[in-house]
């Protein structure tokens, strides 16, 4: 019996959820209420995308000095081996 009751609790609390849900849409319309549900239903990834993004922010500036630091690198091995292959 009480898988039964656990069942029909269940099916309450969603027939509430539905009954408020028709409640929303006749009150300010159905668009409003689907914008209203994507809304909350995006916004904990959007959340978690802003985090990601800040947590690059740092890598990518590493990652900016470092390749400048290459693009040094390359520049003076160009020079050394002009000079080598001026001396020969």
């Amino acid at each position: 019996m009480g898988g039964f009751f656990r069942w029909n609790n269940k099916i309450k609390k969603e027939l509430i959820k539905i009954k408020e849900i028709l409640e929303a849409i006749s009150s300010v319309g159905f668009p409003i209420v689907v914008a209203v549900f994507v809304l909350i239903r995006i916004e904990p990834r959007l959340n978690k995308l802003a985090e990601a993004i800040n947590k690059l922010i740092p890598i990518i500036k590493e990652d900016s000095i470092n390749t400048k630091d290459v693009k040094e690198a390359i520049g003076g091995l160009k020079l050394e081996i002009a000079k080598l292959n001026g001396k020969k």
